[in-house]
């Protein structure tokens, strides 16, 4: 082993959150990755000839996990929030200049998220358009790449130009980024194309996400097939949209979009006790979005 792939990091405090607090604590570092734990005198003792970096006053604590981002939207921008039908009409009003911001707001957020102690984040955009900006960022993660399947012909064909692009992707990424796809929501992927991507997903071993039950809008969608989400599905999707009765979560399960690879965000309006036992049952990740939820008035 390289000595200088080799160093300790020590500060007053390390929070390991798996154990107790350790006072004038350390980290064993060996090519990137965490070695031991303890006090500076034990690691010093079992290490003598590795370098100390000594942090006094600093506490260190493990990085923090972004489960759900989207790197490409820029802070303080337009469409503000207040309502998610508002927002989501702003958004879609947008879409035609968004590429030309996307990289720059992109590289920023993900800045951002280094500088504020975040060590690995869950991004979703369209296509993957963020994964440059993460990889590049020195962050660890995933980018789930969205797809919208009324651009293509039929969700054969959908589903096979998503995939090729998240293969494509994949090439030459460092070994701390991944690529996976996303079905982006109930109310912009029909139910034969969002279940087509899930069984290619689930077959080959990966992971999937979706938005979830994130907006009153969103369950009257589903529920009962009317409302401002019941246009912009006509609008964009074009094809037949009933309203089927039950909640978003009993919907993404009947069409097969929940097994413990799928990671559903948001899931703040209308989650019942019975949505939470198939949640549980799937054995499915949730990403609590709180700060996005009060944003648009949702949850």
């Amino acid at each position: 082993m390289a000595q200088e792939a080799t160093a300790i990091f020590a500060a007053d405090l390390v929070l390991p959150v798996s154990a107790p607090p350790i006072k004038n604590g350390a980290l064993l570092v060996r090519d990137g990755r965490i070695a031991s734990i303890g006090s500076l005198q034990e690691l010093r003792s079992d290490s003598p000839d590795v370098g100390v970096r000594s942090f006094p006053r600093h506490t260190i604590i493990p990085g923090a996990v972004n489960a759900h981002a989207h790197l490409g939207f820029r802070r303080g921008d337009e469409p503000e929030g207040g309502s998610f039908s508002r927002w989501m009409t702003e958004l879609i009003s947008r879409l035609p200049e968004k590429a030309t911001w996307t990289p720059e707001a992109a590289r920023n957020s993900a800045r951002e998220a280094v500088e504020t102690g975040t060590t690995f984040m869950a991004e979703s955009s369209l296509y993957g358009e963020c994964l440059p900006q993460l990889a590049e960022s020195g962050l660890a993660g995933r980018v789930y790449a969205e797809f919208l399947p009324f651009e293509f012909g039929s969700p054969e064909e959908a589903v096979d130009s998503i995939e090729e692009k998240v293969r494509s992707l994949r090439g030459g990424l460092p070994s701390r980024v991944g690529v996976e796809v996303s079905v982006h929501a109930p109310y912009t992927v029909d139910p034969d194309s969002a279940r087509l991507a899930a069984q290619r997903v689930r077959g080959r071993g990966g992971l999937l996400a979706i938005h979830l039950s994130e907006s009153p809008e969103e369950y009257e969608f589903v529920s009962e097939g009317t409302g401002f989400l019941a246009d912009i599905y006509a609008r964009l999707v074009r094809t037949d949209w009933k309203g089927k009765g039950v909640s978003p979560v009993r919907y993404a399960e009947s069409i097969e979009l929940l097994w413990p690879g799928t990671i559903a965000a948001h899931l703040a309006t209308g989650v019942s006790e019975e949505d939470i036992e198939v949640l549980a049952r799937t054995g499915i990740a949730a990403a609590h979005c709180p700060r996005s939820n009060e944003y648009l008035g949702c949850g």
